[in-house]
């Protein structure tokens, strides 16, 4: 790829993944505080437990991809360019449009997976979301 089609390409491909980590910042915070009901009744004094450093994690990612604080080539490696990427925002889209928490989550395990090889720190959420899962009484669609 020539010099400025990659920086063209990469300029795109920073956009989609910093909306794709608000998306995902969006959601967890909607299911924690929005949608409590989806949690067992055993489990929900534990929510949102550690939500500010979660938060705060998802917002430190998106800034760092804001201001080019990361190394394209982690991004490269894990899938998170060009058509894959795409893919995985029309992925994550389409989960959102249709409020399948199951879904949702398991799309955003995903995502947070290959996120971790760019951002370790995000380890820590995708662990939170992983607890997130485990306490959520039936998997289903909310209204």
């Amino acid at each position: 790829m020539a010099d400025n089609q990659l920086a063209q390409q990469r300029s795109h491909d920073k956009a989609i993944l910093i909306s794709i980590v608000n998306d995902i910042a969006v959601q967890l915070k909607i299911i924690v505080f929005e949608k409590r009901d989806l949690f067992r009744i055993e489990y929900r004094p534990y929510f949102p437990g550690p939500w500010n450093d979660v938060e705060d994690r998802l917002r430190r990612a998106a800034t760092d991809l804001a201001q080019d604080h990361f190394d394209w080539q982690y991004v490269e490696g894990v899938g998170l360019v060009r058509d894959s990427l795409q893919f995985k925002r029309n992925m994550l889209t389409e989960a959102i449009k249709q409020g399948v928490v199951a879904r949702l989550l398991k799309i955003v395990n995903s995502i947070l997976g290959s996120l971790t090889s760019v951002f370790p720190f995000l380890e820590a959420v995708k662990e939170y979301k992983e607890h997130m899962e485990a306490a959520i009484a039936i998997q289903n669609r909310w209204e």
